[in-house]
C-alpha cells in the first residue's frame, strides 16, 4: 500500500504526526492507512482539534484509528458534545485548508512547533479566519 504513496507524502505525514504531534513512529507505521488520508483536509485539522480537546481536559486520549479513520459525520457527532465551541473552529479549519495554497500551508506547518496560540495568530494573519479571537494573541 505504501508504494502507491509518494515518499514526500509519507515524510510529510510522519513529520507532522511524529515530530509535531508527538505520536510514536511505530504506532503510525502500524496504522499505515493513515498515510492515504489528506494531510491538509483530515490529518492536520483533526489532530489540532484533538490536541485542543486534550489540553482542555475534555478527553484523555485519542486512538489514531478514531482520530483519522472515522467518517466526518461520526467524528463530528462523537466530539461536538465534548466542546461545541470548538466545532466551529474545526469546520473553519477544514474550509481554510481546502481554499489555501500549499505555500501558505507549508508556512502554517512550520509554525506548529510554537504554542498553539501562535499557530492561531499565524492563521489569522495569513488567512484572516473569521473564527479567530484576540485572546489567542494575548497569550503570546
Amino acid at each position: 500500500m505504501c508504494m502507491a504513496i509518494s515518499e514526500d507524502k509519507i515524510m510529510a505525514v510522519m513529520d507532522f504526526l511524529v515530530n509535531k504531534m508527538g505520536y510514536s513512529s511505530t504506532l503510525v507505521a502500524k496504522q499505515s492507512s493513515i498515510l492515504r488520508q489528506s494531510l491538509e483536509k483530515r490529518i492536520v485539522p483533526r489532530a489540532l482539534f484533538a490536541r485542543e480537546l486534550l489540553s482542555q481536559g475534555l478527553v484523555t486520549d485519542f486512538k489514531l484509528s478514531v482520530l483519522f479513520h472515522t467518517s466526518e459525520k461520526v467524528f463530528v457527532d462523537r466530539f461536538v458534545n465534548k466542546a461545541p465551541n470548538l466545532l466551529k473552529l474545526y469546520k473553519e479549519k477544514l474550509n481554510a485548508s481546502e481554499k489555501k495554497s500549499n505555500v501558505i500551508l507549508a508556512v502554517f506547518f512550520s509554525s506548529i512547533d510554537e504554542p498553539l496560540s501562535s499557530a492561531f495568530c499565524l492563521l489569522y494573519c495569513l488567512f484572516e479566519c473569521p473564527w479567530f479571537e484576540m485572546q489567542y494573541c494575548n497569550e503570546l
